[in-house]
């Protein structure tokens, strides 16, 4: 199975919009485990707080779903994480340590597909990522074009 990292904004200005980040990358990650990938979803994190009156501190909480990332094979971030520092914060990491990033479960369809039929690991598929950053704009990674050399995001054309 390939590890997948599912990084979405949590936080909110209310509480419903907290309850509905939450079940949007929960339900990411049932959709990654019914299509076979292995999803780590820090999403599930508030369990902990239900479980004891005693919670690790914040900081704990943000260092070891680091870890999972770093250890994870691929990012696939839900949609509506623009404004969260956490993500931003993910995508950094992933772009540092060339883990590749996926905004659709569809894209992470095609690379799986690519990754079976070739007999390639999961991060050699888009080697045109590149690590000089996030695009200013929508935090998405800067890709090169290799006929021009021009550097470009993904998403947003910046």
């Amino acid at each position: 199975m390939i590890r997948i990292y599912v990084a979405g904004a949590m936080q909110s200005d209310n509480i419903l919009g907290v309850l509905k980040n939450l079940r949007k990358g929960i339900k990411t990650g049932q959709d990654l485990l019914k299509l076979g990938f292995a999803p780590f979803v820090p999403h599930n994190d508030f369990l902990f707080a239900l479980a004891d009156d005693e919670t690790a501190p914040l900081e704990s909480y943000y260092g070891y779903t680091m870890e999972w990332l770093r250890a994870s094979e691929a990012v696939l971030v839900v949609p509506g994480f623009e404004d969260s520092k956490g993500v931003k914060a993910e995508l950094e990491e992933a772009v540092r340590l060339k883990i590749p990033i996926y905004y659709s479960i569809e894209e992470l369809l095609e690379a799986r597909e690519k990754f079976e039929e070739q007999g390639k690991h999961l991060d050699t598929l888009f080697p045109e990522e590149i690590d000089d950053g996030l695009c200013p704009k929508c935090c998405q990674p800067l890709i090169e074009d290799e006929a021009t050399g021009f550097k470009a995001c993904r998403s947003c054309g910046e």
